[in-house]
């Protein structure tokens, strides 16, 4: 899982950057949750309006099962298997 966050004064510079990103990085990747957050930021010229946006995705090359060997034909959400011992 890799994160990407993208912060700027407005909804539409914010907009530009990310399409910018799955235009010439991102690709065909698999986001798997977003997070918006808009509140104040301050710097030496004072307070401003900040809108940030958090990606977390997987990119295309992991996604693929051949990437990343049988692990990735698992389940990762599947019960652990219990297994009786006999002595």
């Amino acid at each position: 899982m890799r994160v990407r966050i993208f912060a700027g004064g407005t909804p539409a510079a914010v907009a530009e950057q990310i399409n910018d990103w799955f235009e010439k990085e991102a690709g065909s990747a698999h986001i798997a949750k977003t997070e918006t957050v808009v509140g104040p930021a301050v710097d030496r010229y004072g307070p401003y309006p900040c809108v940030v946006i958090t990606i977390w995705y997987e990119p295309e090359s992991d996604c693929k099962p051949a990437a990343r060997g049988l692990d990735a034909l698992a389940d990762p959400h599947a019960p652990t298997p219990l297994f009786a011992v006999r002595s």
